[in-house]
């Protein structure tokens, strides 16, 4: 079997498997992109190609693609290529009116140097444009016609508009169109229209450099992570919230029967607002009515665009990371739901904060990046207004990166690769220049210590991505997701919830927040796994499931769940096991296995002692680190002897990391320095280093350390502190070092019975 697996993927790798089902030139499977049948590892990075003057194009792409670069996304602003002057509108793609408006030089230019494109046209992009670049004649106070979005008190949901307030110091706050209102989704239709007709149709892969396409921008209007009652309650959304309700209840019969309500028509049926402390089960549905409805609404608004854009390519979009208020992940888990989005795939980024100084933005960026597997869209890689000065040094953008990539991304992206400083008013008059702030090519075009890093980082992946994307993490634990308690608990989180003596309300998002955190600091990974949509192949990959237990579960659920169990799975309630079913009728098909579950009482979760009781009751073996405080992930290849492993060092922790980690062909012994708040990549091949990257200058924290690392009885190190990517270590070595205070660097290959000295010139 092992022998047909290994010839099956080599005659895949080599494209002569020609089966009758044929894949699409460009297409998405489990979060991968393959290109021509092939897997493709994105190492992409953002241009924003309307903040530069035209005549810069050239140079900086081809700077990027020195850099290693192989994929470049770029916004398409609404607001810069649709313009109204003197009452008439019109569109200009090929700078008729501005040079920086011809995005079809651009990606012609992009196409030349051998660079594919991700397009990202909105309609709303943020990118710290006026009105998120939306053109003005879509804000409801300039266009009555558009309806506003609005909250649960009836406000308007505001962004920052392209208009000072009357003081002069910050931009107008402007009400956003309602996304469902008609007139607005015209005009999302006539944009779309004029971008899929004069850009993407032109420059689709194979004959251009469009490849995918992104839609929207982290949710619809960057709101992905809101709370239900932030949003939107407008009438257009209150009529397909309705339309929703028809279509799960079938007859307002049922509705009424099981609400005890009397309503006569769908259109009287109101959405909740607030949480009222509810003390009876039927008052509770219609709390989660409108908590599921956050990611139809989602599904809904992704359909019309892509249905608008109507393009042969795959649609991707990307959502940001849960908030860090008490119903954050809970809200988060309402809204972001991929595993129903049947032609858009995952991907994500991240804007809020540093990882590598606060350890709550690195969970819930975990808790996003394993939702599902997909790449990371946007790594901020410069930005420090108003996201951080720390954003100035590459270890802290690095260390970000490698954190998206433990958790499984399958491509990465600097945001932005190109600074600049030539933009106009019209577009954006309120950010400072250049933008970003530091970019790795800055606004004079020129390549800063940055941009080397990131060239070791695209280096490695060249050559070892499409490796990589072959490979498993090391996890036996699954988290197991059920949505409809986090459709009430992001109501009750934070507020007193034990409204009745006969129920209390489940808290998914807390509990998985306080999992994580201690999975985390014992190095142990996890998976996410739906455990209302996924199947039971899916989830007997997992030895062992855990999930915060409710009063209520579908029946479909709780029987895929016993079968798991009957298949010898460990399954882990913390709380109580269902009794009830969806309707609060009695179920009790999961308690009739209760022998055979272990439920654990929360408060062994809650008082950080879950994973003590995992190891105390033997379901979890030794942590994969056996000293020092590194978190440490490890992926396995399923065929061949080759492990990958990342090490992210905390802010206090500089220093040997010691991990030990067994194979079928024997156990691994690992030795790892890297200083605090930075990373490394290590690839160990047949129980030796085969190639490592190791970030050892800490620009941030100001901390150099002498680059090391063995593994069993073979050792890379050298002779002063540098970054250094070496690969093919054991046969003819590649190394190279940046940020070295040396000019040549001495490094030093060993096994057991010899050691080779090379001489390295380092790029300083």
């Amino acid at each position: 079997l092992n022998r047909i697996l290994i010839l099956y993927m080599l005659l895949n790798r080599m494209n002569f498997y020609k089966g009758e089902n044929k894949m699409t030139k460009v297409e998405i499977k489990n979060g991968v992109v393959y290109l021509e049948e092939k897997p493709f590892y994105i190492s992409s990075t953002d241009y924003p190609y309307y903040r530069d003057k035209a005549n810069n194009w050239d140079d900086r792409l081809k700077k990027l693609k020195g850099c290693g670069i192989n994929v470049v996304t770029c916004y398409l602003p609404w607001r810069h290529h649709e313009l109204l002057i003197n009452g008439k509108r019109f569109f200009d793609f090929t700078g008729k009116t501005q040079e920086n408006r011809d995005i079809v030089k651009f990606l012609k230019l992009c196409y030349k140097n051998g660079l594919l494109v991700i397009a990202k046209p909105g309609p709303f992009v943020h990118a710290e444009i006026n009105y998120g670049g939306l053109p003005d004649f879509v804000c409801p106070i300039k266009n009555p016609k558009i309806e506003a979005m609005l909250n649960h008190r009836y406000e308007q949901v505001v962004w920052p508009g392209s208009e000072y307030t009357d003081d002069g110091r910050e931009a107008k706050l402007w009400p956003l169109p309602a996304p469902l209102d008609q007139s607005f989704l015209q005009e999302v239709k006539n944009w779309y229209k004029a971008v899929r007709e004069e850009v993407i149709k032109p420059l689709s892969y194979p004959d251009g450099p469009i490849f995918l396409i992104q839609i929207a921008n982290e949710g619809i209007y960057s709101n992905a992570q809101k709370a239900p009652w932030d949003y939107d309650y407008s009438q257009s959304s209150l009529k397909y919230f309705r339309e929703c309700l028809k279509e799960d209840y079938k007859s307002l019969y049922k509705y009424n029967r099981l609400h005890g309500t009397s309503y006569s028509s769908w259109n009287e049926i109101e959405p909740v607002r607030e949480w009222k402390n509810p003390s009876k089960l039927k008052d509770l549905l219609a709390y989660m009515n409108w908590s599921a409805y956050q990611w139809r609404y989602m599904k809904k608004i992704y359909q019309l665009y892509s249905s608008f854009l109507s393009a042969e390519l795959p649609y991707i979009i990307n959502v940001n990371p849960p908030l860090s208020k008490p119903f954050g992940t809970d809200a988060w888990l309402c809204r972001v739901n991929p595993d129903k989005w049947s032609n858009v795939h995952y991907g994500f980024t991240n804007w809020i904060g540093v990882p590598s100084e606060n350890m709550s933005v690195m969970e819930r960026y975990l808790i996003m990046v394993k939702r599902k597997r997909g790449m990371s869209i946007e790594e901020n890689w410069g930005l420090t207004d108003p996201y951080g000065y720390p954003y100035q040094f590459a270890v802290v953008c690095f260390f970000q990166t490698l954190l998206a990539l433990a958790g499984g991304a399958t491509g990465y992206n600097i945001y932005t690769g190109v600074g600049t400083s030539l933009w106009d008013d019209e577009l954006d008059k309120f950010q400072s220049r250049p933008y970003p702030s530091h970019a790795p090519i800055n606004d004079s075009g020129e390549v800063t210590s940055k941009a080397k890093v990131i060239s070791l980082l695209n280096e490695f992946f060249k050559k070892y991505g499409c490796e990589f994307l072959e490979t498993e993490p090391n996890i036996n634990i699954g988290w197991g997701l059920y949505l409809p308690y986090a459709y009430i608990g992001v109501w009750a989180s934070g507020k007193k919830n034990n409204v009745s003596s006969s129920f209390s309300i489940p808290k998914c998002g807390i509990a998985l927040n306080n999992l994580q955190r201690q999975l985390i600091s014992s190095n142990i990974d996890y998976g996410i796994v739906n455990i209302q949509t996924s199947s039971f192949d899916i989830l007997k990959k997992y030895k062992i499931i855990i999930f915060q237990g409710g009063f209520f579960m579908d029946r479909e659920t709780q029987r895929k769940l016993c079968d798991y169990v009957e298949n010898k799975g460990k399954l882990i309630i913390i709380g109580e096991i269902p009794k009830l079913d969806r309707e609060f009728q009695r179920c009790e098909i999961l308690k009739s296995k209760e022998k055979d579950i272990l439920v654990v009482p929360k408060k062994i979760l809650y008082r950080d002692n879950f994973v003590k009781f995992l190891a105390k009751s033997g379901l979890i073996k030794k942590s994969l680190v056996k000293d020092g405080l590194k978190q440490v992930w490890l992926y396995k290849h399923p065929i061949g002897d080759i492990q990958y492993l990342y090490a992210l060092a905390g802010n206090d922790e500089t220093g040997l990391t010691y991990a030990v980690y067994d194979t079928p062909a024997g156990m691994r012994s690992v030795k790892m320095r890297i200083p605090a708040g930075s990373g490394a990549i290590l690839r160990v091949e047949r129980g030796v280093i085969s190639a490592l990257l190791l970030k050892c200058i800490n620009e941030y924290k100001r901390i150099d350390v002498i680059p090391f690392c063995q593994v069993n009885k073979s050792k890379i190190y050298t002779d002063v502190p540098c970054d250094i990517l070496a690969m093919n270590i054991n046969s003819s070595p590649i190394v190279k070092i940046v940020n070295s205070k040396k000019e040549v660097v001495e490094v030093f290959i060993s096994d057991s019975s010899k050691t080779k000295k090379i001489k390295v010139r380092a790029s300083i």
